[in-house]
């Protein structure tokens, strides 16, 4: 016999547990660089800023202000990372989940073109500043090489 749960469902929401999320969105939504940039300058020396790249790689169409940012200043470490990791998660849209006997190769060359792109953005970091920034990203290149074309 099941008996009635006074707890609330579980929250999976990134924001509920760490509020800066929900900031780090409301700033890439109005593409406000700037305060991004403050916000991770900011951040204690020797902070991984992975979070940071990784929230706001989430949020739709922060390319489309990205890329003429990244295009006028091309030492800007973190505006390429950031860049960078969009254009994988771009792509693993287009590839979808989906086993890779059910993808289309068109879906993967889709990706795979997306990936040449972080690769080259990343490439431009590295040469500017230590590798600690790309390294997750780097990760997350990798794996998406393991679509079968």
């Amino acid at each position: 016999m099941s008996h009635p749960s006074s707890l609330p469902p579980p929250n999976f929401e990134l924001a509920s547990a760490f509020p800066e999320a929900a900031w780090l969105r409301q700033a890439a939504a109005v593409s406000d660089w700037a305060a991004i940039r403050k916000y991770v300058d900011g951040l204690p020396y020797g902070t991984d800023c992975s979070f940071a790249v990784r929230v706001l790689s989430e949020v739709d169409g922060i390319e489309e202000w990205l890329r003429p940012l990244v295009d006028a200043a091309r030492d800007d470490v973190l505006a390429l990372t950031e860049l960078g990791a969009r254009e994988v998660r771009i792509g693993w849209k287009i590839r979808t989940s989906a086993y890779a006997k059910d993808v289309k190769r068109e879906q993967c060359a889709g990706l795979h073109a997306h990936l040449r792109q972080t690769e080259q953005l990343l490439i431009q970091a590295t040469r500017r500043a230590s590798q600690g920034i790309r390294r997750p990203q780097n990760i997350c290149c990798a794996l998406g090489e393991s679509c079968d074309e």
